[in-house]
């Protein structure tokens, strides 16, 4: 009897051991923490998106070097140009039509000197970026040629301009210089004669009031000098003044409402044209008008009505305001182009949080045209200036998707339909209006 109880004790005990040792086994073999695990993962919500610059960004001036295609498209990025799409088929297109830089200057936007008016925009540096665009992306060397050929002819263009028959319009040097800059960079293509002869147009000869078109791009809002600051910042480039393509980005972040600069107060300031001093809606932005900026802030509004993103810098051409709704004005696209160029242009090449510089004011502005709220009729862009939206929407789709923050819009419930409706944008444009092919669509094909 006694021998039968030893036995189931020590059955107990062996069976307690057992399971002492199981759960030993069992405990040792949890995942520690730096062991990797197959989990599956829990749904979360999306990120937040980052509405204003980050607060260690330091919004400034940059160190820059030069480099081929630096200021627009490297080599590397032309190569990943799609060629399937109705954008590209414009580009080439372009490429292949005559060029005549010298032949065209009689008569180009605006008026010539002996008073003819001109319709349209002179196509020789279209034509020629075009074929620097087509020809790297196919490897067609005539089209290289061609454009470098047409690249020797502006020194002589810039001669018959300013000294032949000089004019008393500064429209081609404010329009087309960028793409003469941008193709020679593109190229990797920039003679002293063809820098000189830049140089010249833009800061040395003199138009209107014995203003440069540089001092006129550093002190003025409007189309105009906004297309004069493109035009300084891609000649300082391709000569690689980079103190000059920094104070244009300083300029540009003013103009957008930025009140930071290197860590301190932005102090760029800018004038009103004589036009622009009878509009009373630059009385509502922070500055007024000794201090003006180019966009109307976030969340402004005037007697109940949201204006944050009301174009400033050309909205006096509708008609003097404020007045609700504003009237629709072309211009706000012609200004809106090359200080949406610029900004493309200083995110390539490295300056920080560009497209949020005055909480995203080159989205809000064109949200402010598409927006129907309060009875305002939406003001999409036509022809030439289509070009717009879908540039704006190569940045704003990685960033916000298919959730727009109401704190962009003109008021929260505006209504806007989003994403902005994108048109392939086949007419070349103002500025650097191919973007569709050369921009957008590498977007879409990722």
């Amino acid at each position: 009897m006694r021998r039968k109880q030893y036995f189931i004790f020590a059955v107990i005990v062996l069976s307690f051991i057992g399971l002492l040792v199981s759960l030993y086994v069992l405990n040792s073999r949890r995942p520690a923490e730096n062991v990797a695990q197959s989990v599956t993962p829990t749904p979360t919500s999306p990120p937040a998106v980052k509405i204003t610059p980050t607060p260690d960004a330091q919004i400034g001036p940059i160190d820059l070097t030069y480099e081929q295609g630096g200021i627009w498209l490297t080599p590397a990025e032309i190569a990943q140009i799609p060629t399937d799409n109705p954008g590209w088929d414009s580009l080439v297109t372009w490429a292949n039509k005559p060029m005549d830089l010298i032949g065209e200057l009689p008569c180009t936007a605006g008026e010539d000197t002996r008073g003819i008016r001109c319709q349209g925009e002179n196509e020789t540096p279209r034509i020629m970026f075009a074929k620097a665009i087509v020809g790297m992306r196919t490897n067609d060397q005539t089209l290289i040629e061609q454009a470098k050929a047409e690249l020797d002819n502006v020194p002589e263009a810039v001669r018959t301009w300013t000294e032949d028959t000089p004019s008393k319009d500064p429209k081609w040097g404010q329009r087309h210089i960028p793409l003469i800059a941008v193709t020679a960079n593109i190229l990797d293509y920039r003679p002293a004669e063809l820098r000189a002869a830049l140089n010249k147009v833009v800061r040395e000869y003199t138009w209107g009031e014995d203003n440069t078109i540089e001092e006129q791009a550093l002190l003025g809002l409007g189309n105009l000098p906004s297309h004069g600051r493109w035009a300084l910042m891609s000649v300082a480039y391709l000569d690689e003044d980079f103190e000059t393509v920094n104070q244009v980005v300083k300029a540009h972040a003013k103009f957008l409402g930025e009140e930071n600069w290197d860590g301190r107060p932005n102090d760029h300031e800018f004038r009103l044209s004589s036009l622009g001093n009878e509009d009373d809606w630059q009385n509502l932005q922070p500055g007024g008008k000794r201090d003006p900026i180019g966009i109307m802030p976030a969340g402004a509004t005037w007697e109940g009505h949201g204006v944050g993103g009301l174009y400033l810098a050309d909205q006096y051409r509708a008609g003097n305001g404020p007045v609700w709704p504003p009237a629709y004005t072309n211009y706000i696209y012609e200004g809106l182009a090359p200080n949406l160029t610029i900004a493309f242009a200083a995110d390539h090449l490295g300056f920080e949080d560009v497209f949020s510089l005055g909480d995203y004011a080159l989205l809000r502005t064109l949200l402010f045209q598409f927006s129907t709220h309060d009875g305002k009729e939406t003001w999409p862009p036509a022809g030439n200036d289509e070009w717009v939206v879908a540039a704006v929407m190569t940045w704003a789709i990685p960033v916000f998707g298919d959730s727009l923050p109401a704190s962009l819009l003109p008021e929260p419930d505006a209504p806007v339909s989003w994403p902005l409706p994108v048109s392939t944008g086949g007419e070349p444009g103002r500025s650097m209006g191919f973007m569709y092919a050369t921009h957008y669509a590498r977007l879409i094909e990722e």
